[in-house]
């Protein structure tokens, strides 16, 4: 069985290069997939006190897809996963 493949990020205030960025990472792992090297894969952001826009930039980027995940560290170490 080829290998699921999770790859994080961590983003604060990136709205502007997310796009290109999920737009790259799904073209090359979209081929690696054809190809039969992975069998999937998933991009994790973990939001590092973003004070911008890009939460809401990567749930827009993650609707009519399952790639994407978020992660949101709050003050006392707990995590909020989206």
């Amino acid at each position: 069985m080829n290998p699921f493949l999770s790859i994080v990020f961590s983003f604060r205030n990136e709205e502007e290069v997310l796009p290109e960025l999920i737009k790259r990472c799904r073209a090359v792992l979209s081929k690696e997939k054809e190809k039969g090297v992975i069998s999937g894969w998933e991009l994790i952001f973990v939001n590092d006190a973003s004070t911008g826009h890009s939460e809401e930039v990567l749930k827009g980027l993650a609707k009519g897809h399952d790639d994407i995940r978020i992660i949101t560290m709050v003050r006392n170490q707990e995590a909020n996963f989206v």
